[in-house]
């Protein structure tokens, strides 16, 4: 398990509307990787649409991933680098969004890849699991200030 960091880019774009870009990047030590197609598909997010960004707090690695541990890879984003225009500006999640994270990537995801079970958002099981973790803790703050901030500079 590592922290990672949430890099989130916003450019206006053209008539077609603004181009946001999410690309999680994990905390990992020298010779450790991921690999850039699995990165790419995992935890890259691209959208035209300003309404249908999503930022995932974190991810679950089962493959694609060389540690020297030898283990898969846990990543929980503990800060975001908003970039509007250019201008970086830098967030950190609460404690309580970390710790909730982990719980859903261990319960929705890793452990359902270790029963060899569907770790996928919509399987009856990841779903309420997931509902039964969100319950538990106060109501996420930071991802809507990053939204705030997208928004303003938006308009």
């Amino acid at each position: 398990m590592t922290t990672g960091s949430l890099d989130v880019s916003v450019k206006k774009g053209d008539s077609a509307g603004p181009f946001t870009k999410v690309v999680h990047n994990p905390d990992i030590s020298n010779g450790e990787t991921v690999d850039p197609v699995m990165n790419l598909i995992a935890m890259t997010t691209t959208t035209r649409s300003a309404e249908s960004i999503s930022i995932d707090r974190g991810h679950t690695l089962a493959l694609g991933v060389t540690l020297k541990s030898g283990r898969k890879l846990i990543v929980v984003a503990n800060r975001i680098a908003l970039s509007l225009g250019g201008k970086i500006k830098m967030f950190k999640f609460e404690d309580p969004e970390l710790i909730e994270t982990w719980f859903h990537e261990t319960a929705c995801h890793a452990g359902r890849i270790t029963k060899r079970e569907s770790d996928l958002h919509g399987d009856p099981g990841v779903n309420r699991a997931a509902i039964e973790i969100e319950t538990m803790f106060p109501k996420a703050t930071t991802v809507p200030k990053v939204f705030a901030e997208i928004q303003d500079y938006l308009k």
